[in-house]
């Protein structure tokens, strides 16, 4: 079967992300990138970092959900878009 893509309308935006997640007792979120996207061209960028290793004893933030981690670099990202 060959993949089909989606090819956005040029007045629409598209979100990218890329995601990695790490192992300690149970899976977290590590590291994530979103991209905001409009005719192939970045509009805005963002990023999450866990600081410390799989091992730290981080343990208020290391196993937090992931829409905890990414609420802050959301609202940067669409911070200058209109809500609808």
């Amino acid at each position: 079967m060959v993949p089909q893509y989606y090819v956005a309308n040029p007045n629409e935006y598209v979100i990218q992300y890329d995601a990695r997640q790490s192992w300690d007792f149970s899976p977290y979120l590590s590291d994530a990138t979103i991209r905001v996207i409009q005719n192939n061209l970045t509009m805005a960028k963002g990023k999450y970092h866990h600081v410390g290793r799989s091992c730290s004893l981080d343990i208020f933030t290391k196993w937090r959900g992931t829409e905890w981690k990414m609420k802050d670099i959301y609202d940067e990202l669409l911070k200058n878009y209109p809500k609808q």
